[in-house]
């Protein structure tokens, strides 16, 4: 329904047609005003600058044609919808007529109340569709002004190509980049664009198959992150491409910066590790000498002032492995690698044990040692006994230090208690001199103690309460601190634990002293210290074991082979072989039963690295110089337990000598095989590891498919290298390179592709039997090499995963 009267005008200059016209649309039911313009001159007039819903324009007017008139009003920019009326009903002069812009054309003998509301209706529906038309035309040029702002002033270039790969749209930085005006390579070809700007004509091409890029790329000294889409059009088919080009110049640079300061830390993290473990190897080993020797002695006939002497040293010597020891602690909470265990232990046997462990030096100070623990706390808990022992340990070590008279009291407490744990409050209290109230705030920062003169009159290296507190923060737990000169202080601390159950607790069999017998075994001991040879004799020899010393992991290699042992104590740092290569040939390379003796890493090396490192190469222990001798037998016999029979006793086996071979060619294709040396032997044991990601990846959790994979390499691969061996031996090139051909793509699948490049080369090298044989010869040599330390990698994998 209209709310308005329609606005029309009717120029025609006869008066009967004007009639007609009047009664005709007061007879269509259309709510309309009527105009009139009687020949051209007035109906210029009349459209001057006024727009009408619907003109209706006679074609034979005085003073020329309607057609004349049409194209005056459309040049003035009058857009109203025009009809022309004619009552010759010539088609021609209909085209003419549309052509110059009329919207429809209707003969006289229509005018008619039902053929004018049509011709009315269509002409208004066409006007609403033309206004639509230009209102979106406007909004989409006022879109296109504010993304070509937008564009220009980001640091992008927004790109179009159509389907003939012609650039078809540039906006953004590129003059300001590159010089380069939009209109200087639109509708350039893709080959001829891409040397002026960032963009990559296979890129364009994939985008063209249906699939989004994004790529970076450096161009003139710049760098681009570039995406690319395919435009589709109303029938989903690809009719070009659309992209952005992003300069990240400068995002690039902070990158490069930020990963430049991360490797620097990361360098700097590995070399202070590093020396940490120099140190305390450097360290541990004369102090193990000091220790042990001071044992020995003490052991002896002494006077009274050579004991206070000896012990003397005993104390001053555990002091300072009290200090390396919280050093490598410190080290490690700041490196981000303190783990904690969470295994069931009982509470009061934590406390039991503190108390127990001090109690000497209290009663040397006749100070009172208490422990107070609520009922109320559970007993049985899940969390890291020996880290709460550290924390308490270190708590009451320094109040009786510095407690002269009175009590040093340990209390616990129920905080809270959850359906599955708890938390429990911890205090150590002592009379002791106190802290000053203005170093309460600094006691718990590192290298840091209540006053100038406690480091001369205590000791300590201020680390202590800097490791407590951040090993109970890591346990989720804090600590406080309150004091009175004079008075005492008391550190207070709470930890959340599990509970555990009674089932969570395996009997615990205590060894008896008489059962700590090792005196059937015989243990070789790679070790190249003197001092620390005269140690371990000594402690053996009291304990009736027969040993056996080699200076490098070398000699332990070869008098493994020559006689027959238990056991192997394993010193790491050593000249020609070190500890870790030596235990790696022996799990890897020797034959049984010299491959599965018990090897214990007996080490001044006290870092986790190392520790992991042992144990990654094969070792079955470890422990750090200066060890206690009853932690030392127990491991012993922890890991011999099942070698009821020693070696010596048991049947002799075969004579066997295995050693590390290099493989040589001469020129007759025969491969002769000379003795690696050790720092070969290292070389080849550390490069070549197998790596099953591969293969893991593409078995997605069948583990049934990873053993067949793997049985199948050790059952085929032996037999395709010796056939390869007899190919060379007798010339064969053309099968000696369809084997190597065959099997190596079998190297790359277990992660060995420096063996898998190997076999490349000799495969490209058969090609031309005129070519280089000696270089054949010495690669085949290698890949054996490898073949072997891989075959008994993937034997261990295979035995650990049925």
């Amino acid at each position: 329904m209209l709310q308005h009267p329609l606005q029309i005008l009717y120029i025609e200059d006869d008066d009967l047609d004007r009639m007609i016209m009047k009664r005709a649309l007061n007879s269509s039911g259309l709510p309309v005003e009527l105009r009139f313009a009687e020949n051209i001159d007035a109906g210029r007039e009349a459209t001057q600058g006024v727009e009408y819903d619907c003109i209706f324009l006679d074609y034979n007017l005085p003073g020329g044609t309607g057609l004349e008139l049409l194209k005056v009003i459309r040049a003035s920019g009058n857009n109203s919808p025009i009809i022309i009326v004619t009552s010759q009903g010539d088609e021609k002069i209909a085209v003419e007529a549309m052509k110059n812009g009329a919207n429809d054309y209707i003969p006289k003998s229509f005018l008619s109340a039902d053929g004018l509301s049509q011709s009315l209706r269509f002409v208004l529906r066409f006007r609403d569709q033309e206004r639509e038309r230009i209102r979106l035309q406007e909004e989409l040029n006022a879109a296109q002004q504010q993304l070509q702002a937008v564009a220009s002033n980001s640091p992008i270039i927004l790109f179009a190509f159509d389907q003939n790969q012609q650039l078809a749209l540039l906006e953004g930085r590129s003059q300001t980049l590159f010089g380069i005006a939009p209109e200087a390579v639109l509708h350039q070809g893709l080959i001829e664009v891409q040397s002026k700007l960032p963009m990559n004509a296979e890129d364009v091409t994939t985008a063209m198959h249906g699939k989004e890029v994004t790529t970076v790329v450096a161009f003139n000294d710049r760098y681009f992150e570039i995406y690319y889409a395919p435009v589709r059009d109303a029938s989903q088919q690809i009719s070009g491409v659309m992209g952005i080009a992003a300069d990240i110049t400068t995002h690039k640079a902070a990158e490069d910066q930020l990963l430049q300061a991360k490797q620097m830390a990361e360098e700097t993290s590995r070399m202070k590790e590093q020396f940490l473990a120099n140190m305390s190897h450097e360290i541990r080993t004369p102090m193990n000498g000091i220790i042990g020797l001071t044992r020995i002695l003490l052991e002896t006939s002494l006077t009274e002032e050579q004991e206070r002497y000896l012990q003397s040293i005993k104390t001053c010597s555990n002091n300072l492995l009290v200090i390396i020891n919280d050093i490598l602690d410190f080290s490690k909470i700041e490196a981000g690698k303190m783990n904690f265990e969470q295994v069931p232990f009982r509470m009061n046997d934590i406390v039991a044990h503190t108390i127990e462990l001090f109690q000497t030096k209290a009663d040397e100070k006749s100070i009172r040692l208490v422990q107070e623990i609520d009922s109320q706390v559970p007993m049985a808990l899940i969390g890291d006994p020996t880290r709460l022992s550290q924390i308490l340990n270190n708590l009451v070590s320094n109040a009786i230090k510095f407690t002269d008279k009175g009590d040093v009291t340990v209390r616990l407490s129920l905080r809270s208690k959850r359906d599955q744990d708890v938390t429990v409050d911890f205090e150590v209290r002592d009379s002791g001199i106190g802290i000053p109230e203005k170093s309460l705030d600094s006691i718990f920062e590192s290298f840091t103690q209540a006053s100038s003169d406690t480091t001369r009159k205590f000791g300590g290296t201020g680390l202590g309460l800097t490791i407590v507190k951040k090993l109970i923060e890591l346990q989720g737990g804090a600590i406080t601190v309150r004091s009175k000169v004079g008075q005492g202080t008391t550190f207070a601390f709470h930890i959340s634990f599990p509970i555990a159950t009674e089932a969570s607790f395996r009997p615990v069999e205590m060894i008896q002293e008489d059962k700590l017998d090792i005196s059937h075994l015989r243990i070789l001991i790679a070790e190249d210290n003197p001092v620390n040879q005269l140690i371990v004799k000594k402690l053996f020899k009291d304990w009736k074991t027969e040993v056996q010393f080699a200076d490098n992991g070398k000699l332990a290699i070869e008098q493994l082979q020559q006689a027959n042992f238990d056991l192997i104590l394993m010193d790491i740092q050593m000249p020609e072989m070190d500890g870790n290569t030596a235990a790696h040939y022996i799990r890897t390379e020797l034959p049984e039963p010299f491959r599965s003796i018990p090897i214990m890493a007996m080490t001044a090396h006290a870092t986790q690295a190392e520790r992991d490192k042992s144990f990654q190469v094969g070792m079955n222990e470890y422990i750090s110089k200066p060890f206690d001798p009853a932690e030392l037998r127990k491991k012993i016999l922890a890991i011999t337990q099942d070698r009821k029979t020693p070696l010596n006793q048991a049947a002799e086996p075969a004579a066997t000598t295995t050693t590390v071979l290099l493989p040589e060619s001469n020129n007759n294709g025969n491969v002769t095989k000379n003795p690696a040396s050790p720092e070969q032997v290292q070389a080849i044991l550390s490069e070549h590891k197998i790596n099953l990601t591969y293969l893991k990846s593409i078995a997605d959790g069948n583990d049934g498919f990873i053993i067949e994979m793997i049985e199948m390499f050790l059952n085929k691969t032996p037999e395709a290298l010796e056939k390869m061996e007899a190919c060379f031996r007798e010339k064969n090139w053309e099968e000696l390179r369809q084997i190597a051909h065959r099997i190596k793509p079998s190297f790359g699948y277990v992660g060995l592709a420096t063996t898998q490049q190997m076999l490349a080369e000799i495969e490209k090298l058969s090609e031309d039997p005129s070519g280089d044989p000696s270089r054949v010869g010495t690669l085949m040599g290698e890949v054996r090499q490898i073949s072997r330390s891989a075959f008994s990698q993937l034997e261990q994998e295979l035995g650990s995963m049925r």
